[in-house]
């Protein structure tokens, strides 16, 4: 299917293009024919309902930007057209981008100096290709756990406007280091703290990711209470901290974490899994960290 994208401030816009309109002439092959007619008619049924996916701000969002810098987090960059006058964006404007533990440093570094930091988050959890939210850029949590606060909530819309404060954290401190097989399951410490995982590409993974990609990488988190979720992670981008005690896949939880309620559905064990495992050494060196 050829499919011409184009990203508007209003709205996301994929805009189906036919082979006859593309090369203005028509074609009289019956294939053809069926081929436009199929993305003419999935063009029509997206038109319909293209005014119900426009992302439009709270109003007490609006209100409280009003002249504040502020920036969007993960992915919804859309919400600025409502307030576009301090938009700052982060150097990979949609965290689905920053898909390097580099990539990932740089935009924690956005949330961290003084410099670059937004007044304001729009912040949400969404998350793309079965991706854990928070999980696939570390870093960048941690900033922004570090050095926000929740201002606004608006659960109607799923969204949250955060607001830049005095850092909350001091640091990390180092004080369980492991070494593991790749397949085994992780036991998380009972404290509040971070992870950081040395994924490395053996040989074949080498080969394999400069000619395409490596495939997916899940991670499976068994809680305290019993429950289980699993959902694709970024191996490249755990060799940066991630808070692994609480693992947040709600906004209420979210909220509750953020406001300092540390006894949230906590995290008992981890375990990788997936096709792409194959890919990476053996050997896992674990080091857990204590949040200050």
């Amino acid at each position: 299917m050829l499919v011409i994208s184009s990203l508007g401030l209003n709205k996301f816009h994929y805009r189906p293009v036919t082979l006859a309109n593309l090369l203005d002439k028509p074609f009289t092959n019956p294939f053809i024919s069926f081929y436009d007619r199929v993305l003419s008619a999935f063009e029509d049924s997206y038109n319909k309902n293209i005014d119900s996916r426009e992302l439009k701000l709270p109003e007490n969002f609006k209100a409280e930007i009003n002249n504040k810098t502020y920036s969007i987090y993960p992915i919804e960059i859309a919400y600025s057209y409502d307030a576009p006058k301090n938009f700052r964006a982060m150097l990979c404007f949609q965290a689905y981008s920053a898909y390097t533990s580099w990539l990932d440093e740089l935009n924690a570094e956005f949330f961290t100096n003084t410099d670059t930091a937004p007044e304001l988050l729009i912040f949400n959890m969404d998350a793309i290709d079965g991706r854990l939210p928070l999980i696939e850029c570390p870093a960048e949590w941690f900033a922004i756990y570090s050095n926000y606060k929740i201002k606004l909530c608006d659960y109607e819309n799923n969204i949250f406007l955060l607001e830049r404060i005095k850092s909350k954290t001091k640091g990390l401190k180092e004080f369980d280091t492991r070494e593991i097989k790749i397949n085994e399951p992780i036991e998380i410490p009972d404290n509040v703290c971070v992870m950081r995982v040395n994924f490395k590409l053996n040989t074949y993974g080498k080969i394999i990711k400069t000619l395409y990609s490596i495939p997916a990488v899940n991670m499976k988190i068994n809680y305290h209470d019993g429950t289980e979720i699993q959902g694709r992670i970024i191996p490249d981008t755990l060799t940066n901290d991630l808070i692994i005690s609480n693992i947040l896949t709600t906004l209420k939880d979210f909220e509750l974490f953020m406001s300092g309620d540390k006894n949230i559905r906590r995290v008992k064990s981890i375990e990788f899994s997936g096709a792409g495992l194959k890919y990476y050494e053996p050997d896992l060196k674990i080091v857990f960290s204590e949040i200050l």
